[in-house]
């Protein structure tokens, strides 16, 4: 029988998981460690996985997204989190530009549709 998790609860699942298999996964963004994410997504995380793997980032789209790309373009595989899309696209210029790329799980992959991806 599936198990039922709310929408919260499966991204904070999703990202642990990804922090224990990988050790050169980071999740950096807002207020994602100390306090625990703004809508306790990332809750437990930070206390588990340490600064150093869970880094809270001053609130400036512009700078964190570039330090994701940065960090990805030296072998890191950062998972950003960001408290408003509208200034995270700002952040880009307006739009996802190379070599950044957005990918957004529909939830449709089972009916054999797949994420779509702004690059």
């Amino acid at each position: 029988m599936p198990r039922k998790l709310s929408y919260r609860h499966a991204l904070r699942e999703a990202m642990d998981e990804e922090l224990a298999r990988d050790p050169m996964v980071v999740l950096m963004g807002e207020e994602v460690a100390q306090y625990n994410g703004a809508y306790k997504v990332t809750e437990g995380l930070w206390a588990k996985w340490g600064d150093k793997r869970v880094v809270d980032t001053p609130i400036s789209e512009a700078g964190f997204i570039g330090m994701g790309i940065g960090s990805s373009m030296l072998g890191v595989r950062p998972v950003m989190a960001s408290l408003n899309e509208a200034r995270t696209w700002a952040a880009q210029g307006g739009a996802p530009t190379p070599p950044a790329a957005l990918h957004v799980d529909t939830g449709l992959n089972r009916l054999g549709m797949s994420e779509a991806e702004f690059a």
